[in-house]
């Protein structure tokens, strides 16, 4: 009941406004005062000329003219736009490549430079070791040669001088 109430209430009030309940005239809209003929004042606010006989037609063809420009060069600039994004693609892809190549370039060049350290190592061990054998095989020829002076003593040789053990490294041994 209360909203019924309620709802009349608003409907009366705002009919009031609309509805002429006390018998005044409605108040016509307000219409500026005509203008002259040939006054055309109004129209240099808007984009038409009003005192050419051919005004409107020159201005759609010029506004033509210029749709068609700036057309045109909204087409030559997507053109553009989109070799560009071509071009960016293409050098990702590229750039793509050129980091995997680099990648397993310089895994090749890690592993490389490990095989050439595990080489120098291996070259320090020979050449230790040969200069090793080296001084072993010179111990071993002064041990042959004392056993063969031995022997030649034995067998009734005379007797000569020790060499001395500053003989050159490639010097010739006796037969």
């Amino acid at each position: 009941m209360k909203t019924l109430t309620l709802f009349a209430t608003v409907l009366i009030l705002a009919g009031c406004n609309d509805f002429n309940m006390f018998g005044k005239p409605a108040a016509a809209p307000v219409q500026p005062p005509p203008q002259p003929p040939g006054d055309a004042s109004y129209l240099a606010k808007s984009g038409v000329q009003g005192d050419g006989s051919d005004g409107a037609v020159d201005s759609a063809l010029e506004l033509s003219k210029k749709n068609a420009q700036l057309s045109e060069e909204l087409l030559r600039s997507q053109q553009q736009r989109y070799e560009l994004e071509e071009r960016v693609r293409t050098t990702e892809s590229d750039n793509q490549k050129l980091k995997s190549q680099l990648e397993l370039a310089h895994k090749e060049l890690s592993e490389a430079n490990q095989m050439l350290v595990d080489m120098r190592r291996e070259l320090e061990g020979w050449k230790t070791n040969v200069l090793g054998f080296r001084e072993e095989m010179r111990e071993a020829q002064k041990s042959q040669m004392e056993a063969l002076r031995k022997v030649l003593i034995l067998l009734g040789a005379e007797p000569t001088a020790q060499p001395t053990t500053s003989a050159a490294p490639g010097g010739s041994n006796a037969d």
